[in-house]
C-alpha cells in the first residue's frame, strides 16, 4: 500500500484521544509492510501510550525503515506494577461493535502486541478504515505468534518482510 495522505489518520485519530507527539512522516512513495501497535510507559507523566511504529519499504532499493506514526495517550497510569493496558477491542475498536463505522474498506494488518501470561505475544488483525477514516479491526485475530519476550521489556518487532 502507498503512503498517499500525509499523516490523515493520525490527525483524525488524535481528533478524539490525547495524542502526544507529532507523528513521523514515512519515505515518500514507500510501500507499509508492516503496522505494528503496542504500549509503552511514559516516565515523563506516568501514563500508558499506545504507539504505532509502521515499517515501510522505502525507494529507491526497497530499504526497510521505522517510522513512529502515533502516540496515543490512554487514561491508565503506568509503573510499578501498573498493568499494560489492552489494545485491542480499545484503542483499536472492533469492527463487529461499531455501527459508527460506515463503507468500511479493509486497508491491511495490523500485528498488536499484548501480554499473555508473562510474555509478549504478536497478534495479527485486519485492518479497516471507515468513511471518516478512523480505523478498526476484525476480531478474533487471524494469527498469534507466542513469544519468550517477558512482558517487563519492550515487545519484539513483528517480522518484516
Amino acid at each position: 500500500m502507498k503512503f498517499k495522505r500525509s499523516c490523515t489518520f493520525f490527525f483524525l485519530f488524535c481528533l478524539s484521544t490525547v495524542c502526544l507527539a507529532a507523528p513521523e512522516r514515512p519515505c515518500a512513495n514507500g510501500e507499509v509492510r508492516v503496522r505494528h501497535a503496542y504500549s509503552e510507559c511514559n516516565k515523563k507523566d506516568g501514563f500508558w501510550y499506545v504507539v504505532e511504529d509502521n515499517y515501510y519499504a522505502c525507494p529507491p532499493k526497497g530499504a526497510i525503515k521505522k517510522y513512529r506514526v502515533a502516540e496515543i495517550k490512554t487514561a491508565q497510569k503506568c509503573g510499578d506494577g501498573q498493568p499494560r493496558p489492552k489494545i485491542a477491542g480499545t484503542t483499536f475498536k472492533a469492527l463487529s461493535a461499531d455501527d459508527s463505522c460506515v463503507s468500511a474498506k479493509q486497508i491491511g494488518s495490523i500485528v498488536i502486541a499484548e501480554c499473555i501470561g508473562d510474555s509478549w505475544a504478536l497478534l495479527t488483525y485486519d485492518l479497516y478504515e471507515c468513511l471518516d477514516k478512523s480505523r478498526r479491526i476484525s476480531i478474533p485475530a487471524s494469527g498469534i505468534q507466542q513469544t519468550t519476550t517477558p512482558c517487563q521489556k519492550e515487545p519484539p518487532a513483528p517480522n518484516v518482510r
